[in-house]
């Protein structure tokens, strides 16, 4: 499925334009046999086809399956530029917010977790698909509640994938 942002070019059209390598996340120009893309002002990279902006890691799942995506590719390991085969997938904006970093105000250091100063305690935050934000609070330190984080995070991972 194609979006407004993804160029009206056919597969065979691409294929014969680039070439991808699912190992390096590479993509070659064909023509000139160079490594093709700029780095965005997000830190993703961005290739020009067909006169339209496109960003690799869509240009990437196009080549390899022949179709665009129809929601969002999600980079697992969060490095926007690593277009590997292995790093990408599709997901819903939903699913790629559950694999996004810490805010940068967050003076704990750990994703999910925040001291509650009422209570003097530090709290963990998490969403779960199918359960909503669960709220976990009463920790002593801030690595304690970030152990309770990755606990529930592992468990919900579990749950989503039986």
């Amino acid at each position: 499925m194609r979006t407004a942002t993804d160029p009206d070019v056919s597969h065979a059209e691409l294929l014969g334009l680039f070439s991808y390598c699912p190992a390096t996340g590479i993509i070659t120009s064909k023509a000139t046999g160079k490594p093709v893309g700029t780095p965005g002002h997000s830190g993703y990279l961005v290739i020009r086809v067909a006169g339209r902006s496109v960003y690799a890691h869509r240009l990437a799942f196009m080549l390899m399956y022949g179709h665009w995506p129809a929601n969002q590719i999600d980079h697992v390991n969060g490095v926007r530029s690593d277009n590997r085969l292995i790093n990408i997938r599709p997901a819903t904006a939903q699913q790629n917010a559950w694999n996004k970093r810490r805010a940068t105000s967050n003076a704990s250091g750990y994703k999910g977790v925040y001291y509650d100063d009422k209570a003097g305690k530090w709290v963990v935050t998490i969403r779960v698909p199918g359960r909503g934000r669960i709220r976990k609070a009463g920790y002593e330190s801030a690595k304690a509640a970030h152990d309770a984080y990755k606990a529930l995070d592992r468990k919900s991972t579990r749950l989503n994938s039986s």
